[in-house]
């Protein structure tokens, strides 16, 4: 079995501040910050994603269509690290074992609780 852990220098960090502090700096026209209202989409988004990617596994088709999505949406918010693991998976899918693909999924879900401290941090 592959083994995912990795050395802290081969992963991104967890988040991405660039993409992060512009969505910080842009507001609404209420004055909000675009960054608080994405972050609760993206937490509701998220645990959906996790529960489709669990239920893929050993269907490497649907497993990197949700991978994907996740990925897309991971990256647009800045969670960097969250938005590696999913393209590893998405692009992987095809030729990891189905023991393999959960052990992927439970490094993703890991990564989106760190992410998901660091975002709460963050919001204004």
């Amino acid at each position: 079995m592959t083994s995912f852990k990795r050395n802290p220098g081969d992963m991104p960090g967890i988040i991405d501040s660039a993409i992060v502090s512009d969505l910080l700096n842009r507001r609404n026209d209420k004055g909000a910050s675009l960054f608080n209202q994405l972050v609760e989409i993206f937490f509701e988004s998220a645990t959906e994603r996790i529960s489709q990617l669990k239920e893929a596994v050993g269907e490497p088709v649907r497993l990197t269509f949700v991978a994907h999505a996740f990925k897309g949406i991971s990256r647009s918010l800045g969670a960097s690290r969250l938005g590696s693991l999913c393209h590893q998976l998405e692009t992987r899918a095809q030729s990891l074992t189905a023991a393999e693909q959960q052990q992927l999924i439970e490094e993703v879900e890991r990564t989106f609780a760190e992410t998901r401290i660091e975002f709460i941090r963050l919001k204004e």
